[in-house]
């Protein structure tokens, strides 16, 4: 299963894998190397005005092959992240296109600048300058991104980029950051062509919520059809995606919602990555929808498209919500049993009455329990119980008015113990 999600994803991703793999070859490479020899390399492969007057115009190419001016890891990181999502909104050609024009154009523009100042013989201008790294082509992609995002991104990402974008090169007055304002530029001019706008707009009608076929008859029949739901979002969690939206309130200080007793029930419909359409998923009545729908069915790292409709006590179903997407959180799995939940212990007549919950992580369940009592004065478990329950009656050896600690552990089908349970004392009386 694993094996076909990462071949699912390299298929579709190929220019990031790809990518990716040549900036970790060469990070090794370089990491391998005394110091000498990496400023060498920087050196050869800087894309400044020396190397370009002399004809060395592959440098505009491979100055893009080192991670520079932030820790290694965490701009390969980037790239991933970036470039990944573009490739996967816009494919291949279009989502590494982004990539590569806004390196290739921000340093040419950037180095055509310098260059001017180089024959106007300004002061402070370097001609061997180091001029290395991945970073123009990731702002220009991720700018793009943002402008072709949603309202928010719009009104908040790309600002928030700009704003920090501006504010490092007042600080440093630094030729790189001025390539990154030159970068930015040029993403947001790159989502306002017809070759990126029309792919994103494809990308996204597809997973466009089609009218409800009752909200359609309503309308046709001249009758008022329930106000859909608003603010929908799709949160990634281990359990699934979590469901939710606004909900009324009283006044913009009351916290707490207002149901609505015109309300029937919710209806959730999803798609996901796989082309098919829009499916009915569940139903939520209408007085239990502050809790929302977990999703628990979507198949890990499926990326899934939902909406919601209002359904009226006569039967009349809203158009649909805008769509809100979301990827299940991947669960890691556990070799050893998990911690079990929520250990109680209630005292008797000569007898403790324990119980507990299993961890709702553990696959496969345990094979059995083991149950440590410690008691008053003891730092290790005076008897150790072995029962294949979540619930066990001790009786051994108790005494009226003495206490007891216990803890509860897993243990594997091949003998291997997980985590001990908080521990929970009890006083007999």
């Amino acid at each position: 299963m694993a094996g076909n999600t990462m071949g699912r994803a390299i298929r579709r991703l190929p220019a990031t894998y790809a990518y990716v793999a040549v900036l970790l070859a060469t990070a090794a490479w370089m990491s391998s190397r005394p110091g000498r020899e990496q400023a060498r390399f920087i050196r050869h492969n800087s894309s400044n005005i020396h190397h370009l007057e002399v004809g060395k115009w592959w440098t505009l190419f491979t100055s893009g092959l080192v991670v520079d001016g932030v820790p290694v890891l965490l701009g390969i990181a980037a790239v991933a992240a970036v470039l990944g999502l573009a490739e996967w909104r816009w494919g291949t050609l279009r989502g590494f296109g982004v990539f590569l024009a806004g390196h290739l154009v921000a340093t040419l523009l950037t180095e055509g600048a310098m260059w001017l100042m180089h024959l106007a013989h300004l002061p402070g201008v370097l001609a061997r300058a180091r001029d290395v790294g991945i970073s123009y082509g990731l702002v220009a992609t991720a700018s793009c991104l943002l402008a072709l995002g949603g309202r928010r991104a719009r009104r908040y990402g790309l600002p928030a980029l700009t704003a920090l974008l501006t504010v490092a090169w007042v600080i440093n007055h630094e030729l790189a950051d001025a390539g990154h304002l030159v970068a930015l530029g040029l993403g947001v001019l790159g989502a306002r062509t017809r070759w990126l706008r029309d792919r994103a707009r494809s990308a996204t009608s597809a997973y466009a919520a089609p009218a409800a076929p009752q909200a359609a008859a309503s309308a046709a029949q001249g009758v008022m059809s329930p106000k859909p739901v608003s603010g929908l979002v799709a949160s990634s969690t281990e359990d699934g995606i979590w469901i939710h939206w606004e909900l009324d309130c009283a006044n913009p200080w009351d916290r707490d919602p207002v149901v609505d007793t015109n309300v029937k029930s919710f209806e959730l419909y999803r798609a996901d990555d796989n082309g098919e359409p829009f499916k009915h998923i569940a139903t939520l009545p209408g007085e239990s929808a502050e809790n929302g729908f977990i999703d628990a069915e979507i198949k890990r790292n499926r990326y899934a498209v939902y909406y919601v409709t209002t359904v009226d006590l006569t039967g009349n179903e809203s158009a649909a919500s805008a769509t809100a997407a979301g990827t299940p959180l991947v669960r890691i799995k556990q070799e050893t049993p998990g911690t079990p939940k929520s250990l109680t212990a209630q005292s008797g007549s000569g007898k403790v009455e324990l119980s507990w919950q299993p961890n709702p992580y553990d696959t496969p369940s345990p094979s059995k329990y083991l149950v440590y009592r410690y008691d008053t004065g003891r730092l290790n478990p005076s008897l150790v119980f072995e029962t294949d329950a979540t619930t066990y009656s001790d009786s051994r050896d108790l005494e009226p008015g003495a206490s007891h600690t216990y803890r509860v552990v897993g243990v594997s089908a091949k003998g291997e113990e997980g985590t001990l349970s908080d521990a929970t004392q009890v006083t007999l009386p």
